[in-house]
């Protein structure tokens, strides 16, 4: 969105690199999450009794070492979300805009030296 909004000239640089640092930072947010969540989840099925019993695990089948049952398929991992702004690393540079403008400080006044 705002990358479409800079090709037309209605957005700025700065912008684009502020709003991928807080998608960046949203991302990683969302990974420390899930590990959270995936971490309390094991704690709590260790302190309920319920870890083997929660990963299909039994225990006679385990002291025959014969399994019954057809394995599992290996859970499905959710999709990444798509990314809102496709990342540049490098924007485009706009031809013939004008440079911008550098702001000038006042000028400063001579210090007068101390009197005796």
């Amino acid at each position: 969105m705002e990358q479409a909004k800079y090709d037309v000239g209605l957005s700025t640089t700065f912008l684009i690199t502020q709003y991928q640092a807080l998608l960046a930072q949203a991302r990683s947010a969302q990974v420390s999450a899930r590990s959270a969540y995936q971490k309390a989840r094991t704690a709590l099925q260790r302190a309920t009794g319920h870890t083997l019993a929660d990963n299909g695990v039994v225990l006679d089948e385990a002291l025959q070492g014969r399994v019954s049952r057809a394995p599992s398929p290996i859970p499905a991992v959710p999709p990444a979300v798509a990314p809102a702004v496709e990342p540049t690393v490098n924007p485009p540079v706009r031809t013939g805009a004008a440079p911008p403008v550098q702001p000038t400080l006042p000028q400063s006044q001579p210090v007068p030296p101390p009197q005796p």
